[in-house]
């Protein structure tokens, strides 16, 4: 009797690992993989909006490894703007490289070459540098690469399983985004996601942009569509909206209402 039940619990356990996926990240010598960017945003306050877009056309390539983790080569092919001063700062870009230590689950490890990527994206000149590393600074070419790749689970997982993963962002004079997300496997690569964004107010806030901030999630989705086999993204899709209010610090000192929406669609676009 002893014998027979735990030859079920063999069958059994058996059958629960057969049922959890592994997703992972697959590289090999002499891939090539492109992926598009597209981000559209859009604020408004007081009634005023303003609308920013722009897609990045990346090109990766595994140039070897560091332990268990991928090196990548990752080359700016192309970069549109719809706005020509933005078009024209973005496109410094092209060419330019930068190599990420890359995990299988899609954790970004490291980010190096940053300064040489500076210098051949300014071509040395000392003021567009400096606005290019502030506009682009390394935290947010972390959020970038954070958000093509560090969607995987941890662990092999089952359909229906969740998992978290919690970030801080900066923004640059007005405080930090903490963001919580929540992924759920759905099955056959296919993972959903929620977002939960918190903004903390910096300290000190600059006297120009605003004394006080305030903003919360009004709503927010993603998806993401994996090919296990093949180790890759094929598409994914995210976006929110932000409500808030923001007090000037300067004249009448009534509080504005404020809205940020942004959706970024990922895609490999070919080798």
């Amino acid at each position: 009797m002893a014998r027979r039940l735990a030859c079920l619990w063999m069958l059994l356990a058996a059958d629960l690992v057969s049922a959890q996926d592994v997703l992972a990240w697959k590289w090999a010598p002499g891939d090539v993989v492109r992926m598009q960017y597209h981000q559209v945003s859009q604020i408004a306050l007081a009634g005023q909006a303003s609308r920013g877009e722009t897609s990045w056309r990346l090109r990766f390539e595994p140039i070897g490894a560091r332990g268990p983790n991928a090196l990548l080569k990752m080359t700016v092919e192309s970069v549109e703007a719809a706005e020509e001063r933005l078009k024209a700062v973005a496109g410094a870009f092209k060419e330019a490289s930068l190599t990420l230590e890359l995990s299988a689950t899609g954790v970004v490890q490291a980010i190096e070459g940053y300064d040489a990527f500076l210098d051949s994206a300014s071509n040395k000149d000392a003021d567009r540098r400096a606005t290019l590393r502030t506009l682009y600074a390394p935290e947010v070419w972390q959020r970038a690469f954070s958000e093509l790749f560090g969607f995987l689970p941890p662990r092999a997982v089952k359909v229906g399983e969740m998992w978290e993963l919690k970030t801080v962002d900066p923004a640059p004079l007005l405080g930090v985004l903490h963001t919580t997300t929540r992924f759920k496997y759905l099955g056959d690569g296919d993972i959903s996601a929620s977002q939960a964004i918190v903004f903390v107010p910096g300290v000190k806030p600059d006297p120009l942009l605003g004394a006080k901030l305030e903003l919360k999630t009004d709503s927010e989705k993603a998806r993401y569509r994996f090919d296990r086999a093949a180790g890759r993204l094929v598409e994914a899709e995210k976006s929110f909206v932000l409500r808030g209010t923001w007090t000037p610090t300067v004249g009448k000192a009534e509080p504005v209402e404020l809205r940020l929406e942004s959706t970024v669609r990922m895609k490999v676009v070919g080798k």
